[in-house]
């Protein structure tokens, strides 16, 4: 099991300890985690201030179900942090924005016996002062935004000032060797993992967003029977980057995602124009302060202090109220939007017809003929394509006799 992230945090308004998790995997689950008292005694007889990161422990149960803990950290007045081997619930959200996930992913302590807050010094697994993870270093970093033909490899090293214990390429094989290269045949994110001489254990996610997509090509012959007579073949190519969508009825709270653009370029600084028409069919008071957004859904990608990071962006580049919609009839639109520098892969029509309120029958509004279309191709448009006869043609088109 591997988890995105697991943190603590202090409510300062409420006073409240939380818990808090993020996903698991794909899907968004609960992943608890919690500290014992070092004299705490648990059911096998070993006390909590005996154990050692890394150690496991059954403690507690759900659903009458026993719980595997493992130690990841120790405070430093002995207090363990153990962390759930495994999810314990799993909820499927109706979209973004859903309220019942702020309740479903923390835990309140209203009774805290103690805070740790100010004491959460974290050890490295050999209890060793030396807490600092691998440095993970790609020579050739600067050519993840230079776009690749059918494959890119990484040049990466492994630095730590205690030695390197192994390090785990992203396609599972293992390695002592502290430079190497790493072939990535497609996009994707690629994970190396490391370990320390002291017990310091990092991930380091590497993000492959450059590598081009296949053009593609329709070969149509006039007949596909057999035949002594001349065979007319149309060839034809075209990497033309739109999405269109004739009619959409929605409600509120449907949002609507159209497929993903293909991969022929970086969209990086690079201008769409979207246009389409919408009107109001129904609405009540409760989705009077709404909004119809057409937009963009895209992955972002920072690099932080010990890897990548990788997020996902609801950009709402248009908005039109509801209230300026209500008894106007159809209302065209159309508008430009040029693709931020922090954008890495994924990138996709996103269609929200009222927001994220709560009240999911409270409005439905009709989007027609709406298209989705790139400005700015010029850098994979097809230069020509090469005959079986050797004849090169300087178009997108050509006939065969």
């Amino acid at each position: 099991m591997q988890y995105d992230y697991v943190y603590m945090a202090s409510n300062n308004n409420t006073n409240k300890n939380l818990i808090r998790h993020g996903s698991a995997s794909s899907k968004l689950g609960i992943v608890p985690a919690i500290n014992i008292k070092p004299n705490y005694v648990f059911d096998n007889g070993k006390v909590a201030s005996s154990l050692k990161i890394g150690d496991k422990i059954v403690f507690g149960k759900y659903l009458n179900a026993p719980i595997e803990w493992q130690v990841i950290n120790i405070s430093d007045t002995g207090y363990p942090l153990l962390l759930s081997t495994k999810v314990l619930d799993l909820k499927v959200y109706d979209a973004k924005g859903d309220q019942s996930k702020r309740y479903s992913e923390h835990i309140n302590f209203d009774k805290a016996d103690v805070s740790l807050f100010n004491d959460v010094q974290y050890k490295s697994t050999s209890m060793d002062a030396d807490v600092d993870v691998p440095t993970v270093t790609i020579h050739n970093k600067e050519l993840l935004s230079v776009r690749q033909n059918n494959s890119f490899t990484l040049d990466i090293e492994v630095t730590d000032p205690s030695g390197i214990e192994y390090i785990i390429k992203p396609d599972g094989t293992k390695t002592t060797d502290t430079r190497f290269t790493y072939t990535a045949s497609k996009n994707g994110q690629y994970v190396v993992k490391t370990m320390d001489k002291k017990g310091n254990y990092n991930e380091y996610l590497i993000p492959v967003s450059n590598v081009n997509a296949e053009p593609f090509v329709n070969v149509k012959p006039s007949t596909t029977d057999w035949t002594n007579k001349d065979v007319n073949i149309d060839i034809s190519t075209s990497n033309d980057v739109r999405w269109s969508n004739s009619y959409m009825s929605l409600v509120q709270k449907q949002e609507v995602f159209g497929s993903a653009f293909p991969n022929y370029t970086s969209y990086m600084g690079k201008t769409f124009n979207v246009k389409g028409k919408v009107k109001l069919i129904y609405y009540d008071d409760r989705s009077i302060n709404s909004a119809t957004s057409i937009g963009f859904y895209y992955r972002t990608k920072s690099e932080g202090k010990n890897t990548f990071n990788v997020r996902g962006s609801w950009n709402g580049v248009y908005s039109i109220p509801i209230m300026s919609m209500i008894g106007k009839g159809e209302i065209p639109f159309e508008f430009n939007w040029t693709v931020p520098g922090n954008y890495f892969d994924d990138l996709k029509p996103w269609i929200n017809p009222g927001g994220d309120s709560i009240y999911p029958n409270s409005l439905r509004v009709e989007i027609t003929d709406l298209q989705y279309t790139l400005l700015d191709d010029s850098d994979f448009k097809i230069n020509s394509i090469t005959l079986p006869n050797g004849n090169v043609i300087n178009s997108s088109f050509s006939v065969i006799h």
